[in-house]
């Protein structure tokens, strides 16, 4: 009986250990694939004048260089609170706001997405498409 409860234990354990293991592994690679930086301004109207992009929802008559011009009139704790925000959306719901960004707005690559994927949310924040927290 006690080799049994012996081999089950480290099974358990091995088991445990290889979970946590891609857990990190997966975490990692997610963090290669989109950049975990802080985005200025600067960063969020060069990704929206490289899109040409437009607002669907809301304020649909700003064209991109309103659109820019807003982000550079955000105090830096309004910034800030778009990078955690993009951020966090990023992380846990990658997938499926890709798919919506597809379905609302202009194609751009999967790799495009990957890279830009905080910045591209933001947008969408402010488009009111997906609700801020």
């Amino acid at each position: 009986m006690k080799p049994i409860y012996i081999l089950f234990s480290l099974l358990m354990i091995s088991k445990s250990l290889f979970s946590q293991s891609d857990a990190n592994s997966n975490k990692d690679s997610l963090n290669k694939v989109y950049s975990n930086e802080n985005w200025t301004a600067s960063n969020y109207a060069d990704l929206v004048d490289k899109l040409n992009f437009r607002f669907k929802f809301r304020n649909k008559e700003d064209d991109s260089r309103t659109i820019m011009a807003n982000f550079f009139q955000m105090d830096n704790a309004s910034i800030w609170k778009l990078n955690k925000e993009g951020l966090t959306k990023c992380s846990i719901h990658h997938e499926s706001l890709y798919k919506l960004w597809e379905k609302t707005y202009n194609h751009i690559t999967k790799e495009f997405w990957d890279k830009n994927c905080k910045g591209l949310i933001v947008l969408m924040i402010l488009d009111g498409i997906i609700q801020q927290e």
